[in-house]
């Protein structure tokens, strides 16, 4: 006897869109069982197991922590038809009420999706790609303290500056153009480029129930994800 399986959930992340199935029993076993001893120090493998796991034989490239925490808070609100339910005790001294909280998973993060485009700075345009070859950076930069920059370097695919345009240039050479501009160019293309990326906030503000205080959450890990 076995039971079918349906990938029926859609995950929309802006640049691809996935398609999951709910929840099973042995995904419950993952957190709760052995990996719960170790969930604080590896959250974010755990997560990215969970979530791959139910994902429908997807090969694309790899997902970030944040869009991986959105794709399990839309897994868990459709696996579940009761909503999540905590309690937060007021710290008000003088109140210390106790407020109960109801809400979907995913009304407790605040998601950005990733919008990959042209970034422009004075005379300066940089065509960058969600893609990069990560074997080629992990064989060559893993463990050096510029990671993230090299990760930068091997998205861009075109500079322009003013009417040339070019494509085709080594890493070395990418680098040292991007060493020899103006430092507030430079800053104007790095801004930029941080904020293309997703990001997910898990901090929520309250009112208490009774007096009135104003309490905040950081939902990091969410009490009673799985009912």
């Amino acid at each position: 006897m076995k039971n079918k399986i349906e990938y029926n959930i859609d995950i929309d992340l802006g640049w691809v869109k996935l398609k999951a199935r709910k929840f099973l029993g042995k995904d419950r076993r993952l957190i709760e069982g052995e990996m719960q001893k170790t969930f604080d120090a590896g959250k974010e493998d755990i997560i990215q197991t969970l979530v791959m796991s139910c994902l429908d034989n997807y090969e694309g490239s790899k997902l970030s922590d944040s869009e991986l925490q959105y794709a399990l808070l839309t897994i868990r609100d459709s696996s579940f038809i009761d909503k999540l339910s905590f309690d937060f005790t007021c710290k008000n001294k003088e109140c210390k009420h106790k407020n109960n909280i109801t809400s979907t998973a995913l009304e407790l993060g605040d998601f950005q999706k990733s919008e990959f485009k042209l970034i422009e700075s004075g005379n300066i345009k940089v065509t960058v790609d969600r893609d990069y070859n990560e074997k080629y950076l992990n064989e060559n930069y893993d463990n050096h303290p510029n990671y993230d920059y090299y990760k930068f370097l091997l998205r861009i695919k075109e500079l322009q500056e003013g009417d040339i345009k070019e494509d085709t240039f080594t890493l070395d050479e990418i680098e040292e153009y991007l060493d020899t501009l103006d430092i507030e160019v430079y800053s104007e293309i790095m801004r930029q480029y941080n904020k293309m990326f997703a990001k997910i906030s898990m901090i929520n503000q309250y009112k208490c129930d009774k007096c009135g205080d104003d309490f905040v959450i950081n939902f990091d890990v969410i009490p009673g994800f799985f009912g």
